[in-house]
């Protein structure tokens, strides 16, 4: 159920008015007025009304990012909480609910429960975490395993954000050309590819995957805290040994022969096919299904357009099976469930959020990666767009010296160049 919204919850939504100014809301251009539902998918799963009204007794309201392939994961999720509590849920799903979200709470109405992607990029979740307006969830059944700083964004030892749905970044393998995979990036650096076949390759077209590799190195010899400093802007914390030692780690990776010469190009779809054909034993991916179905259509255009096509076919492809190679901590993308503080129904909110974590939500993983510890990291507050800037900086730098076209000093120095320019523009 929803409620007026009070003032601090307003002031959050006033500021994401303001960074529309500034283009951080870029491609967000519809009225706030404009109480519609466009975009979004037919606006209820079960229960209350598709113009998402103030809901009746007895019912809570709940915005949930969804795709086509993920919504039916959430309406088991949701009829489990029904035939449980007996509460109806008034569902706004879709991929432009954040727009739904805004534009509610900027008419004084408020959900009573969120879901949004730590990556969909509109801001809202870290506006309200920048005013304080998220209810805390420490305590509430089934909140383990990745609760971390990422969930504590205040740093008071309690949660307020459930992760749901985890995209594990790394690096992954075909058994079938890999028999004994490399304990770590040292090791890595130093295997012994077939004649004629890369070590190591990955998609340029999608660099930010190399974050994953990024944060392996690290957290190998490194602790969270310290990531949380890179990642935060923290320029001084490039000048740690161990930061150091990481970077000497990633920058043995540009030896002759380690990295695919046509990396640069490549999707995901590309890397895929890569490992499956053996051009490369190891492959920096995210989206394993998405990367899957590219690579074999990628295959039957090739075969089909070239007679002497000697890559790996659509069927070779649709039969390999990749394995995650666990290489310590690895960098993971999280979905963010949460109650805003004036939610009508807190108590009702934090028992849908029970449920939801003890429901099947596998669906929202982006691969199958068995990864062990995970680290995610959250931006400084507002600052979604400096951080998008340092993390593409991040990328490209290790893509130079993965190249062998940056050194290991060349990369450090860049990165606190970037840092304390983001910094400055940040702070003001």
């Amino acid at each position: 159920m929803k409620k007026v919204l009070k003032k601090r919850v307003l002031t959050a939504f006033l500021l994401i008015i303001s960074l529309v100014v500034f283009g951080a809301f870029a491609g967000c251009n519809k009225n706030p007025d404009d109480q519609s539902s466009e975009g979004l998918s037919e606006g209820e799963l079960s229960g209350g009304s598709e113009e998402s009204d103030v809901a009746t007794e007895g019912s809570i309201s709940a915005y949930i990012y969804a795709t086509e392939e993920t919504k039916s994961a959430w309406t088991a999720a949701i009829q489990a909480f029904e035939n449980e509590t007996n509460v109806a849920v008034e569902a706004v799903i879709g991929e432009d609910v954040a727009d739904k979200v805004r534009t509610d709470i900027l008419a004084g109405m408020i959900p009573d429960v969120v879901f949004l992607p730590s990556w969909e990029g509109s801001g809202v979740t870290e506006a309200l975490i920048a005013d304080k307006a998220l209810a805390e969830l420490t305590g509430v059944e089934g909140l383990s395993g990745d609760i971390n700083s990422y969930c504590q964004p205040y740093g008071d030892g309690k949660t307020y954000i459930a992760p749901v749905g985890k995209t594990v970044f790394g690096v992954w393998y075909n058994p079938a050309v890999v028999t004994e995979a490399p304990a770590n990036i040292d090791a890595l650096a130093s295997y012994k590819a077939a004649e004629g076949s890369a070590v190591f390759t990955f998609a340029g077209k999608d660099a930010d995957t190399l974050k994953g590799l990024f944060t392996a190195a690290l957290l190998s010899v490194a602790d969270t805290a310290t990531a949380d400093s890179l990642f935060g802007m923290d320029s001084a914390a490039w000048d740690d040994a161990n930061v150091a030692a990481a970077i000497d780690m990633l920058a043995a990776l540009s030896a002759e022969g380690i990295v695919l010469e046509d990396s640069y190009q490549y999707s995901q779809g590309d890397v895929y096919l890569a490992l499956v054909g053996g051009e490369a034993a190891f492959g920096v991916l995210t989206d394993i299904n998405g990367a899957k179905v590219e690579a074999a259509q990628t295959a039957t255009i090739a075969a089909a357009e070239n007679e002497e096509y000697t890559g790996a076919t659509a069927d070779e492809v649709n039969a390999a099976e990749l394995k995650f190679l666990p290489l310590g901590t690895s960098y993971a993308q999280l979905g963010d469930l949460y109650i805003p503080v004036e939610s009508a129904n807190v108590e009702l909110a934090k028992k849908f959020v029970s449920v939801v974590l003890a429901s099947d939500m596998s669906a929202l993983n982006g691969n199958t990666a068995e990864a062990g510890e995970t680290y995610s990291y959250r931006a400084p507050l507002l600052s979604a767009e400096a951080d998008k800037d340092f993390e593409r900086t991040l990328v490209n730098t290790l893509t130079s010296m993965l190249y062998g076209d940056t050194d290991a000093d060349a990369f450090v120095s860049r990165m606190k160049s970037v840092a304390e320019e983001l910094k400055e523009f940040i702070i003001g």
